[in-house]
């Protein structure tokens, strides 16, 4: 068990962290990137709602 531990050890070792800078950069793009498809989404639904509606 303790040489499963060791080449978690290892391998954890070889990841390339990124700076605060980059993960921040990233991070507002993930955020942004679900916010604009919320809102994307939220206006396809009202259209089609409203279609569908109208049809009926």
């Amino acid at each position: 068990m303790g040489e499963r531990f060791e080449v978690l050890k290892a391998e954890f070792k070889k990841v390339i962290w990124p700076d605060q800078r980059t993960a921040a950069k990233e991070t507002a793009a993930v955020v942004f990137t679900g916010v604009a498809l919320g809102v994307l989404l939220s206006i396809l639904d009202t259209i089609i709602k409203f279609g569908l509606s109208f049809i009926m």
